[in-house]
């Protein structure tokens, strides 16, 4: 679900930004291919994601031009790049479109959960840490249009696992 989750915002801020619809096409192609890495590696699958659009999209017919923005919105997803154009923005903000949104803790949940299968496994009070790290300090979003609709919602869950820490503390002392 976490594809499509991204395919339905990326498009909802492409067309608040005032994307044509060849660029969105584009952008969207970029979003289908964005963690396909992972069906090889978990960590750092995006280059992986990468090397399947190269490899599928002339079958496809996408042109040379159009296979390198897709790679860029794709590379854009890593963790210390930051994005350049408008596209990878979006891609961006689309992919963390949840850390805004009322279901926040679910998907959160189920991250949680795919970080154990892959070995890493915390404690309650260092997985809220990591969340509280992550949305304060490490995230932020790019378009107008995320800002407009999901920092408000980012800004309301910080202040939820602030609380959920405090309690955290308060019963384990």
């Amino acid at each position: 679900p976490h594809t499509l989750n991204v395919e339905k915002a990326a498009i909802r801020y492409a067309k608040l930004e005032g994307v044509s619809e060849a660029d969105l096409l584009t952008l969207r192609t970029a979003v289908l291919f964005h963690d396909t890495g992972f069906i090889h590696q978990y960590h750092r699958n995006e280059d992986h994601g990468i090397i399947m659009a190269k490899s599928a999209l002339p079958k496809f017919g996408y042109s040379p031009e159009q296979i390198e923005v897709i790679c860029g919105i794709i590379n854009a997803t890593k963790f210390d790049v930051e994005p350049k154009t408008l596209l990878e923005e979006i891609m961006c903000d689309a992919d963390h479109d949840y850390l805004g949104r009322p279901d926040y803790r679910s998907i959160v949940g189920k991250l949680r959960t795919e970080y154990e299968q892959f070995g890493t496994e915390f404690e309650d009070v260092d997985w809220i840490n990591f969340q509280l790290n992550f949305l304060s300090n490490e995230h932020h979003y790019y378009t107008e249009t995320a800002q407009n609709i999901r920092l408000q919602g980012k800004k309301a869950r910080i202040s939820e696992l602030k609380a959920r820490l405090e309690n955290l503390v308060e019963t384990e002392e």
